[in-house]
């Protein structure tokens, strides 16, 4: 088993070494296997990160037709607002872009069926136990929610070993890379 932190920093020096046209390459890959999801094509409402540095860019799906909504950070929360269009955005927490939108994403067990959330990682395991930055904004935001959690990771960030994961970690239900989907 990995401790998070020992696997967060081996997956940090990782990304470094990938090439703009490998993370351009690898994402567009990604961002097509997504699309082809039944669970992808159902759903109404697509809950989806900002991508920053090295991290798989999801900027292909932000055109979608769907309800497209991304997270916002106030404090120790995370909520997700209407996406409308890239000028609808502007630097917020840890230089993410953040949505200025005021519609904001209402969760009702009715809707989940029709909503999926896209999440971001510094690592995931082969059973689906995934390392995020350490805030735990989305493991807070998902832990009272039942929508379906779609993770995407580049496949050389994947870990072998085991993560340790704390009892309040959510993991995805399905995780996608662009050689491979992990259910």
């Amino acid at each position: 088993m990995i401790s998070k932190e020992k696997i967060r920093k081996i997956n940090k020096e990782k990304r470094k070494s990938i090439s703009d046209s490998l993370l351009k390459a690898n994402s567009d890959l990604i961002v097509s296997k997504i699309e082809k999801l039944e669970c992808f094509k159902a759903a109404e409402n697509i809950l989806i990160y900002m991508a920053i540095g090295k991290e798989v860019k999801l900027d292909g799906l932000l055109d979608s037709p769907k309800n497209i909504y991304v997270p916002k950070v106030d404090g120790d929360k995370m909520d997700f607002y209407r996406f409308k269009g890239v000028d609808s955005v502007k630097k917020g927490y840890m230089g993410i872009l953040e949505p200025l939108s005021k519609e904001k994403f209402i969760y009702e067990p009715q809707n989940a069926r029709e909503s999926i959330i896209i999440m971001p990682g510094l690592a995931f395991d082969l059973k689906k136990g995934r390392a995020g930055y350490g805030g735990g904004y989305y493991d807070k935001y998902l832990a009272d929610k039942e929508i379906f959690k779609l993770a995407v990771s580049f496949d050389d960030l994947l870990s072998e070993e085991l993560i340790d994961l704390d009892p309040f970690d959510i993991r995805p239900d399905l995780i996608v890379t662009e050689k491979r989907e992990i259910r």
